[in-house]
């Protein structure tokens, strides 16, 4: 087994004078156990070369979704996190090395409902999004949370700095007609407005590429029903922007307030919505990222049922690449013993389903006064936290592509 070793990183630090990385030393930032990594290897190649875009995919709770590095206009630190949650902060290192990478799309709505109470909009949380009348469930059994719903009537936007094309994900539960647009007018490629009719018969995904007239820079894409039967017409799984000309990694967060890892791991269409693994395998990622377990320790659902599950979410993402599966930091309210027994219960998941395996816990230590200071509420990490989450993910991301 071999450790995710950060020695040289450290010794540039100090020939710089700044302070050095915490180490790793086994078991914190596990062996590979065995795994090759080949698909990721096969991705971040792909990148650098020029020759097509990658695919990142991280399954969570409330920690992934940002909650905590907001700013402190609302309760729940919601305000503005999108922009300071982990998975930014791992775009903007991965970038940073040579990998271009964006945290640019949103999956489902993170059950921000669930945990605000309706007191946070998702448009406070990520001010790209204007959602007008479109509505989302608030279940944590869906990727991102809940599917947005509307019929006739309202525009689901997202506006993004440095891009010309926007890819849409839709679900195909209901009869419907709807439209797109980029900048407001009719996409140079991509299904025009009124184009596109969804068909009750045939559930399942579909993905549509919109790209507009002008040249890569600030524009937003637009998505609407027209038309349709039914309470909830149409159904949106996912929106994101990128430049077409300069390739990088993709990330999507399909993080919900509160999920288990149940939950993450359900089949569970509920009346025609999606199930976090039947998207997972849709999107069909390089490297699925998972981080979970806060929820399952507060909800005592016991170490075994917990490892059970991981090994569902890592048996749907290697059937398109490989797997960081990691272990939370820990929190103020969930006693050290229950960590010692769940982190060991992951460790062991990852060495038998052959993935790699970062314990958050270890890495930052049980409980302390100190360790709650960097969280908004004795949970929930603060942005700084946040970003040395996304920074330690980077390095094992570069372990395993070594």
């Amino acid at each position: 087994m071999r450790a995710f070793g950060f020695g040289a990183e450290n010794a540039a630090r100090r020939r710089r004078g700044g302070p050095t990385l915490p180490a790793l030393p086994l078991p914190i930032g596990s062996a590979l156990n065995g795994s090759a990594n080949t698909a990721l290897k096969a991705a971040l190649a792909r990148v650098t070369n020029g020759a097509g875009r990658a695919k990142f995919y991280i399954a969570g709770d409330s920690v992934s979704f940002g909650q905590g590095a907001g700013t402190t206009a609302d309760a729940f630190r919601l305000t503005g996190a999108r922009a300071n949650r982990w998975p930014a902060a791992l775009a903007a290192e991965l970038t940073g090395i040579g990998y271009p990478a964006l945290d640019n799309a949103f999956v489902g709505d993170g059950a921000i409902g669930t945990v605000t109470g309706g007191a946070v909009d998702f448009s406070a949380y990520d001010p790209r999004v204007s959602h007008g009348t479109w509505s989302a469930t608030a279940d944590q059994r869906f990727a991102g949370g809940s599917c947005w719903v509307n019929q006739a009537g309202s525009i689901m936007r997202l506006t993004a700095a440095g891009v010309d094309t926007f890819e849409i994900v839709y679900l195909n539960f209901a009869t419907a007609t709807f439209g797109t647009d980029v900048d407001g007018a009719n996409p140079v490629s991509g299904p025009a407005s009124g184009a596109i009719s969804t068909n009750g018969g045939a559930f399942g995904f579909t993905r549509i590429t919109l790209t507009g007239a002008s040249a890569s820079g600030s524009h937003y894409g637009e998505f609407g029903a027209t038309g349709g039967t039914g309470a909830s017409a149409i159904a949106l799984a996912s929106m994101t922007a990128y430049a077409s000309a300069a390739k990088a990694i993709d990330i999507k967060v399909g993080a919900a307030c509160g999920a288990t890892s149940a939950q993450l791991a359900t089949t569970n269409h509920d009346g025609g919505h999606w199930s976090d693994l039947d998207y997972l395998a849709f999107e069909a990622p390089d490297l699925t990222i998972i981080l979970c377990g806060i929820n399952d320790m507060n909800a005592a659902v016991g170490a075994s049922a917990f490892a059970a599950n991981l090994h569902t979410i890592i048996a749907r993402a290697k059937l398109s690449g490989d797997v960081l599966l990691c272990f939370p930091y820990a929190v103020q309210s969930i006693p050290d013993a229950t960590y010692q027994a769940y982190n060991a219960a992951a460790k062991a998941q990852a060495v038998s389903d052959g993935v790699a395996f970062m314990s958050f816990y270890e890495y930052f230590g049980a409980y302390t006064s100190a360790l709650g200071a960097r969280t908004a509420d004795g949970t929930h990490p603060l942005a700084a936290m946040a970003a040395e989450i996304g920074r330690v993910a980077r390095r094992c991301i570069q372990a395993m592509a070594a």
